[in-house]
C-alpha cells in the first residue's frame, strides 16, 4: 500500500468508512462502464480497472452514486462478471 492509500483509509477511518461487507459502484471516465466491487477491495488497483475497456487512470477513484445498474460485478473470485 503506498502513501496516498493509506491516506485515504485513514480519511474513512475518521469520517467513517463503508460497510466492509457492502458494495460500491464505479464508472469508466473513458468508456462509461459502471461495475461494482466489494468496499473490501478499497485501494485495491485491480478492483479499479474497468472490465469494459481495461482503464485504469490511477486513482483517486470515485464512487459512482447514479441510476444505472452495474454492467459487470465482481464474482466470487474476484474477477468481473456480467450483472
Amino acid at each position: 500500500m503506498n502513501g496516498f492509500d493509506a491516506l485515504l483509509l485513514l480519511l474513512d477511518a475518521l469520517n467513517g468508512s463503508p460497510d466492509p461487507d457492502g458494495t460500491h459502484r464505479h464508472q469508466c471516465t473513458e468508456c462509461g462502464c459502471i461495475w461494482e466491487h466489494p468496499n473490501s477491495r478499497q485501494g485495491d488497483g485491480d478492483a479499479h480497472t474497468c472490465p469494459g475497456c481495461g482503464f485504469n487512470d490511477g486513482g483517486p477513484w470515485w464512487h459512482y452514486e447514479g441510476p444505472d445498474a452495474p454492467a459487470y460485478v465482481e464474482g466470487p473470485d474476484g474477477y468481473p462478471m456480467a450483472a
